[in-house]
């Protein structure tokens, strides 16, 4: 069954999202007999062979060729027949387990009313979503009941589950089939860190510090090293419960704390927050304004935007192939005796194309996510990650964007920073 989200309560959200992290990752390490902390977690991606960075499901036929980007091709579509949407014999990958839990549509076609005779749904609904592996069908999703709510997010706490080398095969049903189709099939997917996509231990380490006082997340109790694994993906802020983001921002400061003490800058947390003082972490045209609060550089900046203190993205740092690029100045280091932590994004761009972030440094990316769900909702696009990523003083500071167009972009990441007080604000 696919609920729509805007009926389930959010910490039962939060609770199905964790069941299918935790199975992911029983499945990965052979019921518990490989280390938990070998295995990441993030999003699964669509994308065709071409693409550079990362995909897990091949479409049929890419709406961008090479591009990550979620979506059905009106090619492959028949209107009113189950279609299959994914490339004919394709498998998941060696070292890869894969768990759909809900789905999205993001075209933004949902509702309207005209008040005419014999008015057909909005061009654009999906009714159906079917999972087969090889001859068997797995599962299917009714998906026409969430197109009662004007923003379609379905959700299922009986996920679809494709392990390592697995055939796999999605196939669709739509009203029509003149139009692309936007949508999201929201899924996890597990795999050793070794792969490459992102090495997120140094983090992991600082919150194993941070909140058990040990010296990594291995040395934790099994069961509290898979909560800490498990914090990956992207969440919509309207998934989210107030609690939750305070305890994100709360252990965001005292992982913060903790790299200031470790440092030497302080004698203990106590210490550290009589000397330290935290603030949201600012980007801007930093060459242009070199005296004041400016934390990062942001990289191209044009005569429209230069001097500006805020996240902005000029459309020349893009490429249009979808690859992530970093939007940070080259070279661009943390200053000294200044801590940064990130674990979000908040994006005011008017029709937006941005398809994945990962924070980095001049070793590669430290997270990675796929972003397109949080398009879903209309009243704001803002995610937090549960996995934060930390930065210590004087480290390489990269952030990476993916966009299917090479616009101008207001993508702000979200974080922290801790700064000595005098540094910008004075202690009171």
């Amino acid at each position: 069954m696919l609920y729509p989200i805007q009926e389930v309560p959010k910490k039962r959200i939060q609770q199905i999202k964790d069941a299918v992290k935790r199975k992911l990752l029983e499945k990965a390490t052979n019921g518990w007999k490989k280390p938990v902390t070998d295995f990441v977690i993030r999003e699964t991606v669509m994308g065709d062979t071409s693409c550079t960075d990362v995909y897990d499901i091949q479409p049929k036929t890419a709406i961008s060729s090479g591009i990550p980007l979620w979506g059905f091709d009106a090619a492959d579509l028949t209107a009113k027949q189950l279609s299959q949407v994914t490339a004919s014999g394709a498998e998941v990958d060696d070292n890869r387990w894969v768990a759909f839990f809900g789905f999205a549509d993001i075209s933004g076609e949902a509702g309207a009313l005209t008040g005419a005779a014999d008015t057909p749904p909005a061009q654009g609904q999906i009714t159906a979503i079917q999972f087969q592996r090889g001859s068997s069908v797995l599962d299917i999703w009714s998906t026409e009941h969430l197109y009662a709510y004007d923003e379609v997010v379905g959700i299922t706490d009986t996920p679809i589950i494709f392990e390592e080398s697995e055939a796999y095969e999605i196939l669709v049903n739509a009203t029509e089939a003149t139009e692309d189709k936007l949508a999201v099939i929201r899924g996890y997917t597990c795999e050793p860190i070794g792969e490459g996509h992102f090495n997120p231990t140094a983090s992991r380490n600082i919150d194993a510090r941070a909140e058990a006082g040990v010296d990594a997340v291995s040395m934790l109790p099994h069961e509290r090293q898979i909560e800490i694994v498990m914090r990956g993906g992207m969440d919509p802020v309207q998934e989210l419960t107030e609690e939750q983001i305070s305890r994100l921002y709360t252990r965001a400061k005292l992982g913060l704390y903790k790299m200031i003490v470790e440092a030497g800058d302080a004698k203990s947390v106590s210490d550290a927050k009589e000397k330290y003082f935290i603030r949201p972490l600012c980007a801007g045209d930093k060459d242009g304004l070199p005296d004041t609060y400016v934390d990062v550089n942001e990289d191209a900046q044009d005569s429209g935007y230069s001097s500006e203190e805020h996240w902005f993205q000029d459309s020349a740092v893009f490429t249009a192939t979808g690859d992530l690029v970093n939007v940070i100045k080259t070279g661009e280091t943390i200053a000294d005796k200044t801590y940064v932590a990130i674990f979000g994004l908040s994006d005011r761009t008017s029709n937006s194309a941005l398809l994945e972030v990962a924070p980095a440094d001049a070793g590669g990316n430290l997270d990675f996510a796929d972003v397109q769900h949080l398009y879903a909702y209309h009243d704001m696009v803002k995610g937090y990650t549960q996995r934060i990523t930390y930065y210590k003083p004087n480290a390489s500071f990269a952030y990476k964007m993916s966009v299917s167009s090479a616009r101008d972009h207001h993508v702000m990441p979200l974080g922290l920073l801790a700064e000595p007080y005098g540094h910008v604000v004075s202690k009171k």
